[in-house]
């Protein structure tokens, strides 16, 4: 059991336990002020039972008391009662949620999301640029930037497929999973410009059937950013390669399958 859904039950049974206290007020004569006081208690311990945040069981538990005590300090309870309306309500707003993830999944999209928000005004602003400049360094520009957001976009669309996994996450710090979210899709792009690089420089040759050399690269650039398995193969190839040796990675890459893929006319 996580320590969140813990901390719930504990909040709930708190809250239960301070609305049976207040029920035991009625076996006694309550005037009109009080009873209204006390009206308005209760709904706030319904909602604090409903966020399910423990730090407002204790000043709802002192504004009990102080309702329950003879005379019943009015004033007391209604300051703390309100305090806690006001926490509530702002704990509540949505942009506060979004700022303040409580669930791991919330605080990988949070992540997700800030990158994207930074990364979508660059892509506009340079890609533009660099489509009307087709080669640079003899490398092609467009179709480097076309893999680079392929690859990108797979991790996006990886994180969106798994997003229920990170619920079972023992990682409880929210700090790593925001910066899982934010680096994965730039992860995603650099092994997928990587990839690109390895098969179009023949480091890694693929024997497959050809054909559109683009859309070949895009389909190899999204498995490079959603894959967690194909991503680290092409460099433990690649870097086997570099040595002069042979490892499990690139019989694995040579190997598998054929395919009506373009890999010969990418390796070109």
């Amino acid at each position: 059991m996580s320590n969140s859904t813990i901390a719930s039950i504990s909040v709930e049974s708190k809250c239960d336990a301070l609305l049976e206290k207040i029920r035991g007020l009625f076996d006694h004569d309550i005037d009109a002020s009080t009873q209204a006081e006390i009206a308005k208690l209760v709904f706030t311990l319904h909602r604090a039972k409903l966020a399910g945040i423990l730090d407002y069981t204790g000043p709802l538990s002192i504004a009990v008391a102080a309702i329950c005590q003879s005379p019943p300090a009015l004033k007391l309870a209604s300051e703390l009662r309100e305090e806690a309306d006001k926490r509530i309500t702002s704990n509540n707003n949505l942009l506060r949620q979004i700022i303040h993830p409580k669930t791991p999944p919330a605080a990988v999209v949070l992540g997700m999301g800030f990158v994207l928000y930074c990364a979508v005004p660059i892509t506009l602003t340079f890609l533009p640029r660099l489509m009307t400049k087709p080669e640079t360094l003899a490398i092609d520009g467009q179709l480097m930037a076309i893999v680079g957001i392929a690859g990108a976009i797979g991790s996006i669309v990886s994180i969106m497929v798994r997003i229920a996994d990170f619920t079972k996450s023992s990682i409880t710090d929210r700090s790593i999973l925001f910066m899982t979210g934010a680096f994965k899709p730039v992860i995603g792009c650099a092994f997928a410009i990587f990839a690109f690089a390895a098969i179009k420089s023949k480091v890694i040759p693929l024997a497959t059937e050809p054909v559109s050399e683009p859309y070949l690269a895009i389909a190899l650039a999204f498995v490079s950013g959603f894959s967690e398995r194909f991503a680290p193969d092409v460099v433990t190839a690649a870097e086997a390669r570099f040595l002069g040796r042979k490892n499990d990675s690139i019989q694995y890459l040579q190997n598998r399958p054929q395919v009506d893929s373009g890999a010969t006319a990418l390796s070109q």
